[in-house]
């Protein structure tokens, strides 16, 4: 079952190869992006971070929520200014 599902996305891309060129480049730039600010955060920003301290997790904690805020109110936010007849419509 799963290989027959590789197989079809793989045949897939391979009849798009400008979106397949844009999905590898979009990955590649992405990885090397994370990767880099990584390595800037880890060497200027987490160089003598405590793990014990309170202060650490209260930030991480407080970090945490908001980037998991963000994620859900961004896509709930947009879903709100839709119109759901218009919506289906289209489908």
């Amino acid at each position: 079952m799963m290989f027959s599902t590789v197989k079809r996305i793989f045949r897939r891309l391979a009849s798009a190869p400008g979106f397949t060129l844009i999905a590898v480049t979009t990955l590649a730039l992405g990885i090397s992006a994370n990767t880099s600010i990584f390595g800037v955060a880890n060497g200027v920003i987490l160089v003598d971070v405590g793990t014990t301290g309170p202060s650490t997790y209260v930030t991480v904690s407080l970090v945490l929520a908001a980037t998991a805020l963000l994620a859900c109110a961004i896509p709930a936010i947009r879903a709100a200014r839709l119109d759901p007849a218009h919506t289906l419509r289209e489908e």
